[in-house]
């Protein structure tokens, strides 16, 4: 089985979770490594919006006069603390006095007012990793001499995958190797020959990023990027033979951007340079509450979200030209396990039975 999308996508995070699953003995040393990443995380995140909100200010200051974080001592006090520890591994011996110091200058950073705003413009805007307010809320916690990741904290936390890690396990006496690679632009080319033929490939792509964009190019919207990468790997002559399994994956913050009025059309729509399969357009219908009534708020949400994941869904199934090929699909969220089980459940049965008929026991 080989892993394959774009950066940022949740490939890792779905790997971790399954490895959580099937109870991997190595988790305990991979929860030590969270730690240090986490650390690692919280204090380049607020560095970037830090950089970001000066930034954004400087390009309009008319428009983002609300990113501008307002210099006094206390705060350029907490932004030469962050800044010291820059470069710091965390893996090494610390002075945790100065640690949970540190823990209070973000903790303190966050809660401003320009922070927040600079934060709310990611996006389309610039690319910023997710998860990460929900680190910063419990920022004061990550930085204390006796703070052990959460399963969830491990979870949602971001490794950039470089190289190649490779997982076997067993399930009902039929051995599966996974292969996680990296997804950057850069990383691709490192890996696509050796995998001819792979059983199945599962193609992870952020439901999310219809907002986003990439963290190699800030010009280019994060999910065109993924389908163009899918119409490459489907289409691969490498691939002609495997089963292409397709993971909509990030379905809760997707769920909250919609909730949020972000509509389909900031990525599906000519104006942003979508020329993509069909050329077909977003055309609604967008969600906006409904005010005073729950269950028809709740009714007309349900209507969008399943029109909007039809549409993803069919952009991505649209590009294949492989007349035989069926492409399986799953709605996912890698930090979910209940839902990561059932769709390995799947994923497993789908590779059982193709291995099945490619050995003629099966038509």
């Amino acid at each position: 089985l080989l892993f394959l999308g774009s950066g940022g996508s949740g490939k890792s995070t779905l790997f971790k979770s399954l490895k959580i699953i099937t109870k991997d003995q190595n988790m305990e040393t991979e929860t030590t490594e969270a730690r240090h990443v986490i650390r690692q995380n919280c204090v380049a995140g607020i560095l970037t919006l830090l950089k970001k909100s000066q930034e954004l200010y400087d390009h309009n200051p008319e428009q983002n006069g609300s990113c501008l974080v307002n210099m006094d001592d206390e705060i350029v006090g907490a932004i030469q603390l962050v800044v010291n520890y820059g470069s710091e591994s965390f893996s090494e011996v610390l002075d945790y006095n100065e640690v949970e110091e540190l823990g209070r200058s973000i903790f303190m950073l966050w809660s401003l007012d320009a922070t927040r705003a600079t934060f709310d413009r990611r996006g389309n805007t610039y690319s910023f990793p997710d998860n990460m307010d929900y680190f910063f809320g419990k920022v004061r916690e990550i930085m204390s001499e006796d703070y052990t990741p959460t399963v969830q904290d491990s979870l949602k936390c971001r490794v950039r995958t470089t190289g190649m890690i490779e997982y076997k396990y067993d399930i009902k006496e039929n051995e599966f190797i996974l292969y996680d690679v990296g997804g950057q632009r850069n990383e691709r080319k490192k890996w696509i020959h050796h995998f001819a033929d792979v059983a199945a490939v599962l193609f992870v792509c952020a439901l999310n990023h219809y907002h986003a964009v990439l963290f190699e190019d800030e010009k280019k919207n994060a999910l065109h990027e993924a389908i163009e990468l899918f119409t490459e790997i489907c289409n691969s002559k490498w691939f002609r033979k495997s089963e292409m399994i397709l993971f909509l994956n990030k379905d809760d913050l997707f769920r909250e951007k919609l909730k949020l009025q972000i509509p389909l059309s900031t990525c599906f729509s000519e104006q942003v340079g979508w020329v993509g399969p069909g050329k077909k357009q977003w055309e609604g219908p967008d969600y906006k509450p409904v005010t005073n009534d729950d269950a028809a708020d709740k009714q007309h949400y349900d209507e969008c979200y399943e029109a909007a994941i039809k549409f993803i869904q069919d952009g991505f199934i649209s590009v294949n030209q492989f007349q035989n090929r069926v492409i399986f699909c799953h709605v996912t969220c890698a930090t979910d396990q209940d839902t990561v089980q059932k769709v390995f459940w799947d994923v497993q049965n789908i590779v059982i039975r193709s291995n099945l008929r490619r050995g003629g026991l099966m038509v």
